[in-house]
């Protein structure tokens, strides 16, 4: 390379780095807007029998104190799970929670220590804890989340042994009211939609993290399960559009080979 060209070259470099340099200061690039609200925070009440969140009094109104993440749809419907403290007030509350978000409306509760577990339920079950954070349908208001609660159903066993069954289940709210998405009640014959589908049945022992939910009436879930004293594991649905008798569908497990 010539001289000539050398410094041609240096010239381009140069005044393509003071262009650079110019437009970096004269036209910052522009920042992303965003508008944020606040769904829920320590000052808010949480929405209990006894205390109305637009009317709070205390006792026996709790402050929220502590969240999991939170899941919301395109409607902006947010749902979330949260907890007030204990100490002198009582126990804590635990709870799901919805707000919409396009309104501005008052948080409202789908379920808290204070709710029954809806059906199969002949004990009067009340929810204890849900246990992992709740999910919601991209195009609807349906969510499914899970929940721990005693025994909710008694029934006689062939030998006529009395028992007891089902501390946990999946529940769900694709017609407005909640209900038992899935449970650990497949033993029970009137029951058998809620059977592993691979080991009739056989119930399910327990439904690990958080469940999902999709196109306004179907729930898919992991499930842990016992057979031949052995414990496996697998991913399922059940489409609930219909009624609530549909069977639970295998999608996959660790039972089955891979084709």
């Amino acid at each position: 390379m010539n001289k000539k060209t050398l410094n041609c070259t240096m010239a381009i470099v140069t005044t393509l780095a003071i262009s650079a340099a110019v437009t970096s200061v004269a036209s910052p690039p522009p920042q992303p807007s965003f508008s944020w609200q606040t769904v829920v925070n320590n000052g808010d009440y949480i929405p209990t029998a006894n205390c109305k969140p637009t009317t709070p009094i205390s006792p026996p109104c709790r402050k929220f104190n502590s969240y999991n993440q939170p899941s919301v749809n395109e409607k902006n419907l947010v749902v979330f799970r949260a907890r007030s403290k204990g100490g002198s007030g009582g126990e804590p509350v635990h709870g799901v929670y919805t707000r919409d978000m396009n309104k501005g409306s008052a948080i409202v509760k789908i379920l808290d220590r204070e709710r029954l577990v809806a059906n199969p339920n002949n004990q009067s079950s009340a929810f204890v804890e849900p246990p992992s954070f709740p999910r919601i349908d991209m195009v609807s208001s349906m969510i499914a989340t899970r929940g721990n609660h005693q025994p909710v159903f008694g029934y006689t066993l062939p030998d006529g042994t009395d028992t007891k069954v089902g501390t946990t289940g999946i529940y769900t709210n694709p017609f407005g009211s909640l209900i038992t998405g899935a449970s650990k009640l497949g033993a029970v014959p009137e029951f058998s939609f809620f059977e592993v589908p691979e080991f009739p049945s056989v119930a399910f022992d327990v439904f690990p993290g958080a469940p999902a939910v999709t196109q306004g009436s179907t729930i898919v879930f992991k499930g842990n399960y016992t057979a031949g004293g052995v414990s496996k594991t697998g991913v399922y649905y059940r489409n609930l559009q219909n009624g609530n008798t549909k069977p639970v569908v295998l999608i996959a497990n660790n039972t089955h080979c891979v084709f």
